[in-house]
């Protein structure tokens, strides 16, 4: 139940970096790029992309993306077709970027390389579009 209580607070600016550190233990990039996280905060953080708060779900694919387990790339997957724009925008980021995972294969499954392309033409907003375009490019896609 904690660390639900904590996905709920990254919703707060006041409480966000608190509940961070207590999730993933760590907030720069140098912290998350060693990032363990317990069973119960990866499954919250999951559990987070689909919460009503657009920053709630933004934070978690913020987090989720630095854990080099398939199973956070699986879950943020859905994150790309997110109404509120700086979702999928992240979500984009987070399914291809191999710096921001160590260890991982840095393969991107075919169905998640066809949205990401579909995205990177046809989303409405720009920076969708672009962050679309960038992922594909730093795969070595399109």
């Amino acid at each position: 139940m904690r660390e639900r209580e904590l996905v709920q607070r990254l919703a707060r600016a006041d409480q966000c970096l608190e509940a961070m550190r207590a999730l993933v233990g760590g907030v720069i990039a140098t912290e998350l790029r060693r990032v363990r996280v317990t069973d119960a905060a990866f499954t919250a953080l999951i559990d987070g992309i689909q919460d009503p708060n657009a920053r709630v779900r933004w934070w978690c694919i913020q987090l989720l993306e630095h854990i080099s387990d398939q199973r956070a790339i699986d879950a943020i997957v859905p994150a790309l077709n997110d109404p509120v724009p700086r979702v999928p925008r992240n979500a984009a980021h987070a399914v291809g970027c191999a710096l921001c995972k160590q260890g991982w294969d840095g393969i991107v499954p075919a169905d998640v390389v066809e949205t990401l392309a579909r995205m990177a033409v046809s989303d409405e907003n720009a920076k969708v579009r672009a962050q679309a375009r960038l992922t594909l490019a730093c795969r070595g896609v399109g």
